[in-house]
Parts: C-alpha cells; structure tokens; sequence
C-alpha cells in the first residue's frame, strides 16, 4: 500500500509539472513566432537590394541570408515543437496493416534502417502520431549512430505483438544513454543534443500513454548502443 501511494504521488507531481510546461509552451512560441518573418524579409531585402560590384560584399550579404534562412526555419521547427507538444491531441485510432506501416517506415530510410516484422494483421492506432514518434526515435537514433561511426550507422527497427501490445523498438549502434539518464531524458527541456531543446520524446511518451501503453530506453545488447521500446496497446 506504501509502495502504490508512493507511486500515485510521484505520477500525480509528473502530471502536474508537464501541465506546466504545457501552459508555458505555447506562450514560447508565440514570442519565438512573430519575429520571425520580419527578421527573414529584412534581410532579404538588404542581399537583394545591393547592386555594387564588391564581389567580397556580395558573397557575405548571400552567406548571411542563408544562415538567416536556416536559423528561420530551425526556430520554425522549434516552435511546431512546442505546438505539438502544448497541444498533445487525442488520437484518432484507425485499422492500421501492421507490415504495410512499417513497409512505409523502411521506405522513408532505405539502406540506413534495418527492419524487423515479427507479426502480421491490423492493429488500432493513430497511423499519424505513431509515425512521428517513430520517426523521431529513428532519427535520434541515427544521429547517435553517426556520431559513433559516420560510415558504419547502424539503426534496427523491430515490430512485435506481444500479450495483446504492439511493441516497436529502435536500437542504434550509438555511445547508448547512461543509465542515471533513463527517466529524465523523458522530461520536457531535458536533451543531450547541442542543438536540441528537449521537446522529441516527452512528446513520444504522451503518444505512448495516449495509446494505453509506455516507452522507456534501456542497453541494445546486440547494437551496443541505445535501445527505445514503445509500446502501444493494440
């Protein structure tokens, strides 16, 4: 009884402070939002407008339009983030055939994902919010791999049905996650990406919970490297 009062209480204060940083979410990004385009057009403006002939000039005003642009559009991304993450929809379950889903998911990748079916039929599931949190351990699971082997990354998706779940995992042949990292890195703001604000997989967690099922990271014993299990009840 002291065990469970102690977890209600521990899920009742994870509960409260991501309403929190759902309230402040949006708030965020709307600050981050509104500059935004009057920073990319004045620039703009400023790189087409010159019609000298200073080579050296001319090449800085094209280097510094496109950095704009491409901080722009990462601050863009940042800010669908946040949107996402504020918003958290419910989802819209649907008779999903599992190798067709994950057929979809090898051909965004090709030769960079190894894939795994170890079951067949329909699941219920909201095709689009499982995709992105996929997609998002997929990623961060390359980057990893990357990091540790440009020329040999090496990233396993695997599908299994097990006691009525569905359960996908993602393993890489990245440096993994210590240990002591195994909840927090779940928590919003928390990430160990130098150009990450930590927003990927909290929302990855709320699809999971959404779906009646959990995700949690453990050691790839076979890749080495990290192992994310997301399990969704089918």
């Amino acid at each position: 009884m002291l065990e469970r009062l102690v977890e209600s209480r521990s899920h009742a204060a994870e509960m409260e402070k991501r309403a929190a940083w759902r309230e402040l979410a949006p708030v965020l990004a709307h600050e981050i939002k509104n500059p935004l385009t009057p920073i990319q057009l004045s620039v703009q403006q400023v790189a087409e407008s010159y019609t000298g002939d200073d080579e050296h000039f001319a090449k800085t005003l094209s280097t510094t339009r496109e950095i704009v642009d491409e901080e722009v559009e990462r601050l863009r991304r940042l800010v669908r983030d946040f949107g996402d993450f504020a918003r958290a929809p419910e989802p819209t379950p649907e008779t999903i055939n599992i190798p067709g889903f994950m057929a979809d998911l090898a051909g965004l990748y090709g030769d960079k994902l190894e894939v795994i079916v170890e079951c067949s039929g329909e699941a219920s599931f909201d095709r689009e919010q499982v995709r992105r949190a996929l997609v998002n351990l997929i990623e961060n699971a390359s980057a990893a791999a990357e990091d540790a082997d440009e020329n040999n990354a090496h990233v396993r998706l695997t599908c299994q049905m097990m006691d009525h779940e569905l359960r996908f995992t993602v393993e890489d042949g990245g440096p993994g996650v210590p240990e002591d990292s195994w909840e927090s890195i779940f928590q919003p703001y928390v990430t160990t990406k130098s150009n990450g604000i930590g927003l990927g997989l909290p929302v990855v967690r709320t699809t999971a919970e959404q779906h009646g099922g959990r995700v949690w990271v453990e050691q790839s014993d076979e890749l080495g490297g990290a192992k994310f299990c997301f399990v969704i009840s089918s």
